[in-house]
């Protein structure tokens, strides 16, 4: 395996100090592993620790280091002048360069440091002036204090490791959703009351693809900037974060089998329809009708089971009783919203210059779409028959489309804006498709 970074350190446990000496190294596809050659401070029933301590030989000088949640598996043996060793391989989750922290409750920083591969590109042809917005307990600022930008978080109190490394993936994924292009972290650093430190997390460091064309540049939002991505962090405390996530990796991981990106994209529809608040979840206001409603259908199934009963033996005479039961779970849900009220629901609140430039230009068109989205959803979560591979890889663009456009809008983004970036956006996707026409599995 190639290895973008590897060399030699000796490492201890906070509770067993004595020395062990082994091997650092972080991988192209952003793997990090340290190799421990002898385990004589490893109980053979350690396979977890949360914290490492170390020393690497990094030139002339040495560099101390923190390894942060680690899983620990038996790597074989090694034997040297007939003394046996058992290789214990460390997985660590992150490395902590520059001090050393005794336990997870330690880790802590007032202030943090981002750079990101594309931040450059992405901030290009803006006056170099540094933007920042107000979010709870803490201050975020894009700052252009040399030729590479970076985000500073300024936090009003000392925030955990687990703090800061959300605070990180806010800002990674609001980067990667308004460009609609990956953001590897190419710097982190954090302050604590101890000093400075640099944090290493390689899978998300040592991944992804860069590209300079973006759906949003910083010259496209800087007049709003500090208020959408106060909106945005607001927006990741809410539910709609996971439906956020689940957007971004669509657009990320290759290979995607139709289906599942279509169920995906739908799924996410209907969870938005439901999550948001916007739109009413059922065909009935008053609920106390809706039930009055049921009972009077439930009644009349069970009062006519005695005509059922005339044609039947009377060993297999129909029970009333369960017969209702198992209609109650069956008929409970049918005033809640279908599929395609859903996305009728979400296509008014997008508007018709949105739906005529992406779904379609008559009402032919646009009932199609919702028509098939529901036909094709049913079919293939109720296994009724595979529909057609072809028209079912037409609607994820415009599935992707409406999601996107929906969390825009609420980042408070003009319907304008909304449309020029969408166009882009679905002509970059063309370009790198993720998702393959082919059947899963």
């Amino acid at each position: 395996m190639e290895y973008e970074y590897e060399t030699n350190g000796v490492f201890w446990f906070p509770d067993f100090p004595e020395k062990i000496d082994g091997y650092y190294s972080i991988s192209e596809d952003g793997k990090l592993n340290v190799l421990l050659i002898d385990d004589k401070s490893v109980s053979k029933k350690d396979d977890y620790k949360d914290v490492i301590l170390g020393v690497l030989k990094s030139g002339e000088s040495d560099k101390k280091i923190t390894l942060v949640d680690n899983i620990i598996t038996t790597d074989g043996i090694k034997i040297v002048e007939d003394r046996i060793y058992i290789k214990k391989k460390v997985l660590p989750y992150l490395s902590i360069e520059g001090l050393h922290f005794n336990s997870l409750e330690e880790i802590n920083f007032n202030e943090l440091s981002m750079k990101y591969t594309s931040l450059p590109y992405w901030a290009e042809g803006v006056d170099r002036q540094n933007v920042e917005t107000e979010i709870e307990d803490a201050k975020i600022s894009l700052v252009f204090e040399d030729e590479n930008p970076y985000f500073k978080v300024e936090f009003n109190s000392k925030k955990s490791l687990k703090e800061c490394l959300e605070i990180e993936e806010n800002i990674r994924r609001f980067l990667s959703f308004v460009s609609a292009c990956d953001f590897r972290l190419s710097k982190f650093k954090g302050k604590s009351s101890k000093g400075e430190v640099e944090i290493i997390v390689p899978h998300i460091m040592y991944s992804g693809k860069d590209r300079s064309v973006f759906m949003f540049t910083l010259k496209d939002l800087k007049n709003n900037f500090s208020e959408i991505l106060n909106k945005w962090f607001k927006l990741r405390k809410t539910k709609i974060k996971t439906i956020i996530d689940v957007h971004i990796a669509s657009d990320h991981f290759q290979d995607v089998p139709v289906q599942y990106s279509f169920l995906v994209h739908v799924f996410a529809l209907e969870s938005y329809h439901h999550e948001s608040g916007k739109f009413e979840e059922t065909m009935f206001e008053d609920e106390e009708e809706w039930k009055s409603l049921k009972n009077c259908i439930l009644d009349c199934i069970k009062n006519n089971i005695k005509d059922v009963n005339k044609e039947v033996n009377k060993e297999e005479k129909v029970n009333k009783e369960e017969v209702k039961d198992v209609l109650n779970g069956k008929v409970g849900y049918i005033h809640k919203k279908s599929l395609k009220q859903k996305l009728n629901d979400i296509l008014r609140f997008l508007g018709d210059d949105f739906v005529n430039d992406f779904i379609g230009k008559n009402e032919n068109e646009i009932n199609d779409f919702i028509k098939n989205t529901g036909n094709f959803r049913n079919d293939m979560v109720h296994w009724l028959e595979s529909p057609p591979i072809e028209k079912v890889s037409k609607l994820i663009p415009k599935l992707k489309a409406i999601l996107k456009a929906c969390i825009l809008k609420d980042l408070g983004f003009s319907d304008e804006m909304i449309i020029q970036g969408i166009n882009k956006y679905l002509e970059e996707i063309q370009k790198y498709k993720t998702y393959k026409y082919r059947l899963s599995g």
